[in-house]
C-alpha cells in the first residue's frame, strides 16, 4: 500500500510526508508531487498527474491533496 500525497510547494513536500508518517504510526509508501495551485482545483488536471503517476506506482491505494491556507510573508 502507497499513498500519494498532492501538494503545493517545495517545504510542503518536506514536511508533509513526515506528518503523515507520525499520524499513521507505520511507513507507508508516500509520493509526493508539488502541483500548483491552479490545478489543484481543476480535475482534468488533476487527472493529467495523477495517470502517470499510477502508471508508475501501480501499488498507490489512495491520493490526497493537501492545500496551503497561510501563506508565509
Amino acid at each position: 500500500m502507497s499513498i500519494a500525497l498532492f501538494v503545493e510547494g517545495k517545504r510542503d513536500k518536506d514536511a508533509i510526508p513526515e506528518l503523515v508518517r507520525r499520524f499513521l504510526g507505520a511507513s507507508p509508501g508516500i509520493i509526493c508531487r508539488v502541483i500548483r495551485r491552479g490545478d489543484m482545483f481543476n480535475s482534468a488536471k488533476i487527472k493529467a498527474h495523477l495517470e502517470p503517476l499510477l502508471k508508475g506506482h501501480p501499488e498507490v491505494s489512495s491520493f490526497h491533496r493537501f492545500l496551503e491556507i497561510i501563506k508565509d510573508p
